[in-house]
């Protein structure tokens, strides 16, 4: 099984290196291998596996979850940091108040962008400028529908 982040990725996405920085480059291996691991088992009812392309939020999915699993190593004492940390576990895997976003991609409630964006530079999401004149006095040039 190969994992969904790199431990650069780890540090942009999840938790800063310097918080890590004192465990053992396996052990921060096995935790984002272990915790890719655990995004597999949540995406098998739903995807097939392995992805051909590793989405940006199963990215930011796996780094949630290897930053929660790294605090537990740690052993932070940090109440702030370990509440906000565990927070942003708990909106991967779930809580028993909440269901996690890999619950809902699990039961198709949710579905992965995987794919791949033809024009990735360009905001297709974005209002377009439209010119011309018109008597609408709120329209101020900018339209919500596409070309």
């Amino acid at each position: 099984m190969s994992a969904y982040i790199s431990r650069e990725e780890l540090s942009d996405l999840g938790i800063s290196s310097g918080s890590w920085s004192s465990i053992a480059t396996g052990t921060v291996d096995a935790i984002i291998t272990g915790s890719s691991g655990m995004v597999d088992s949540y995406l098998r009812s739903s995807e097939t596996l392995p992805l051909a392309s590793i989405p940006v939020e199963i990215k930011l999915c796996t780094a949630a979850i290897s930053a929660y699993q790294l605090m537990g190593v740690i052993g932070v004492t940090d109440d702030a940091q370990m509440n906000l940390i565990r927070l942003r576990y708990e909106d991967q895997i779930g809580s028993t108040s909440q269901k996690g976003w890999l619950q809902k991609v699990a039961s198709g409630e949710v579905s992965l962008s995987s794919k791949v964006d033809a024009t990735p530079d360009e905001n297709e999401a974005a209002p377009k400028y439209t010119s011309g004149y018109t008597e609408d006095p709120n329209a101020q040039g900018w339209s919500i529908y596409s070309d």
